[in-house]
This record gives structure tokens, C-alpha cells and sequence, in this order.
């Protein structure tokens, strides 16, 4: 009926903090990251794949990239066929990675475990721990580095564990810690609950308690959840987009920021909304950056072989998420850059792809050489590129 039909009309200027270079080039990156994931024969066949840069003062997001992709003007009505095999495509390309995918992030998580631990009084960040690789026994609660030579790490402090991502460390000080503190910081960084970004359809993702891990997994909390949940496995999700927050928290001295696609005009300070989270003392925070620095810097780091770069001082951690059965694991860098005065913070994930390192690792060292080609990490310059789009 035509009482139900409305002209249109203009819409209004939409101002994105998105940079449009930035964008395009993460979109590659993504695209033949995935297309190498093929080739390795990574199982399963299909998979997707993520990465986001953020401003870490502002939550100004700079790029915001999901692979694969659809091109929305298919949807103006003139390709019907498209459109089913769209809806039918097993890599779900309508699927925005960004915000709604939910996985375990493996090793990213043990920023926030090193911070419960010393924040709890539980560990201090000096104190040796020897690593033989294993915990109690050498068929579980391993290191991959036994996995591969059958050794441990070692003497490690902090630092060192969050460098060298030493399983055993984090098994042996978070089963001694227990599920309340480690669930408590977890709620505090941000995660199990959306970051409250302007896109549509954001995903909370799960942090597994004592109370919610009957439902979850049908046995009640056991001190083996506790050492999963330490390394960012059993039930314990994230989204990238509440990565790349935490992260940003970690380089710009605690706080929270909200994620934004649409420009602010507060966008040169602080955000009002902006948090800090709670107990969290800049000397725990030092300790953290130091063995993210390490990561990167470090021979013995996890980042180093594939993100160091002699130009860029980066901080950063890997995860190698496991995923059960014959699945390949998912693939995770979360860092920032520059290490001395932090501009941005980035997350990039593989689904199904290997090793963090080794995968996801490759992706974020050529977008960081794509921000400092750029101009983005420049102390004293940082604004994006503006994008304009009428919306009608």
C-alpha cells in the first residue's frame, strides 16, 4: 500500500574514525593470512579471521577489519542468488569478527591472570618460579616448549613467564590463587560483557565462575578450571574488540576506553566515559609491560622471530588458543606500539590457523609497519584519516 511507502531523504554526515588506508590494508592482510591457513591444510576448511587498531587514549578505532567479507550492494535487490549463497557460506562472511566472535584467547589472557596474581599478593613479579615444563606430571598442564624438546623454561619471573608464555607458571601461582580473584580481574578489564561499541550485534563472551560452570560444562569447579581459565582456555571467551580494549588499558595506564567508530569531538582527550580499572597499581602495570616488551624484544619472546623490528619498539603477547579435536587452534598477537609513548593498540586473530606466533604474529608486525608508513605513530601527530558517508 502506498501509505506504508516514505520518501527518501538525506541523511546526515557520518564522520568514522576508521582510516580508510589502514582499513584497506588490514583487509589484505586478513585475506591472505586466510589464504595461507588453506594451503597449510588447517582444519577445519573453513575459517575467519580479525584484526582491530585502536587509538589507546581515545577508543578511537582506526581500522576494523573481518574476513572474508560481502559487498553490501548486494543486497539492493538485484542479485538474489548472491544473497542465498551468502546466507549459505559455511566462513559466514555476514559474521563480523570483530564484535561477535567469541573464542577462547589462549595466552592473551595471562595479562590479566599477571595482574590478579600480584594485585592479590599472590605472587611478586621478582620471585623465581623453576619451570621443568610440566606441572605435576609430563602427560598434562604442559609448556609447549616440552611439547617440542621436552624441556621447561627454566627460572622465570613474571616478566619472564608472560615473555616465554609459560604455561606452568601460571598453572602453579593461579591453582594456588583460586577462581575468586582471577573470574573478580577478568569482570574488571572488561571481559564477559560487551565494550559497548556503536556497531550492532556486539557479543559479551563468557567468563566461566564457580556458579556458572555446571551449566556450562556439567561438573562443578574444580582447581584444573582455575588453571584453564589462567591460560585462556576451557570456557572462558573473548571478542577482539574486548582484546584490543584490554590491551589498550595496559598501555595507556589503566583505563577502559570505549571503542568508537563514529568520530567525537572529544576525540584529542580523554573520553569522559573512559574508566579506570579498579585496584589495578602501576607497579603490577610495569611489570606487565616489561614482559610484553620482553615478548617482542627478547630472543626467548614468543613475538620476536615474526614482530620484531628494529624502526618500532612493540610490546605484545601471542596465543595459541586450543580448540579440541582435530581443530587447529586459533591464532592471537594482541600488542602496542610505540613501547615508550603508546598511540595504539591492535588485536589480530585467525580462527583455526596455528600458532599465534607464527600466524597471527606475520599479520600485526605488517600493519604496524603500515601505521608507522602512515604517519599513526607518531608521538605528536595522530589523527586518522576522516571518512565521510551519507546514510540515507
Amino acid at each position: 500500500s502506498s501509505r506504508w511507502i516514505e520518501a527518501p531523504r538525506p541523511g546526515e554526515v557520518l564522520a568514522l574514525t576508521l582510516d580508510a588506508r589502514l582499513q584497506a590494508t588490514a583487509e589484505t592482510l586478513l585475506d591472505e593470512a586466510l589464504a595461507r591457513r588453506t594451503l597449510s591444510g588447517a582444519r577445519p576448511a573453513t575459517a575467519g579471521a580479525a584484526a582491530v587498531v585502536m587509538d589507546v587514549r581515545t577508543g578511537a578505532i582506526l581500522a576494523c577489519a573481518s574476513a572474508p567479507r560481502f559487498d553490501p550492494n548486494v543486497f539492493d535487490g538485484g542479485d538474489n542468488r548472491e544473497v542465498r549463497r551468502l546466507l549459505g557460506d559455511p566462513a559466514r562472511p555476514l559474521f563480523d569478527r570483530t564484535i561477535q566472535m567469541a573464542v577462547a584467547p589462549g595466552s592473551l589472557s595471562k595479562i590479566v591472570t599477571a595482574a590478579a596474581l600480584v594485585e592479590s599478593r599472590a605472587v611478586d613479579p621478582r620471585e623465581s618460579f623453576y619451570c621443568r615444563g610440566y606441572l605435576e606430571k609430563p602427560t598434562a598442564l604442559r609448556c609447549q616448549i616440552y611439547d617440542q624438546f621436552e624441556r621447561g623454561h627454566g627460572e622465570v619471573t613474571l616478566p619472564d613467564a608472560l615473555a616465554e608464555s609459560c604455561n606452568v607458571y601460571f598453572f602453579h601461582h593461579a591453582g594456588r590463587l583460586g577462581p575468586g580473584p582471577l573470574t573478580a580481574w577478568l569482570d574488571r578489564f572488561g571481559f564477559g560483557r560487551a565494550t559497548g561499541v556503536d556497531l550492532p550485534g556486539e557479543a559479551a563472551g563468557c567468563v566461566p565462575t564457580p556458579e556458572s560452570i555446571a551449566a556450562l560444562e556439567g561438573h562443578d569447579w574444580k582447581v584444573d578450571d582455575t588453571r584453564r581459565v589462567a591460560v585462556g582456555q576451557g570456557s572462558l571467551t573473548v571478542t577482539p574488540m574486548q582484546a584490543v580494549r584490554m590491551t589498550a588499558a595496559v598501555a595507556n595506564g589503566g583505563r577502559l576506553v570505549s571503542p568508537h567508530v563514529v568520530q567525537k569531538s572529544s576525540d584529542d582527550d580523554a573520553p569522559p566515559d573512559a574508566s579506570p580499572v579498579p585496584g589495578l597499581d602501576a607497579a603490577t602495570l610495569d611489570a606487565i609491560r616489561h614482559g610484553l616488551e620482553m615478548a617482542v624484544a627478547s630472543p626467548k619472546g614468543t613475538a620476536h622471530a615474526t614482530v620484531f623490528n628494529e624502526s618500532i619498539a612493540v610490546a605484545g603477547k601471542t596465543g595459541t588458543a586450543q580448540t579440541g579435536g582435530d581443530r587447529s587452534p586459533h591464532a592471537w598477537f594482541a600488542g602496542y606500539a610505540p613501547v615508550d609513548d603508546p598511540r595504539v593498540a591492535l588485536v589480530v586473530v585467525v580462527e583455526h590457523a596455528g600458532d599465534g606466533g607464527e600466524v597471527a604474529g606475520p599479520v600485526a608486525a605488517r600493519l604496524l609497519l603500515r601505521l608507522a608508513q602512515l604517519g599513526l605513530l607518531d608521538t605528536k601527530e595522530m589523527e586518522p584519516q576522516i571518512n565521510t558517508d551519507e546514510h540515507r
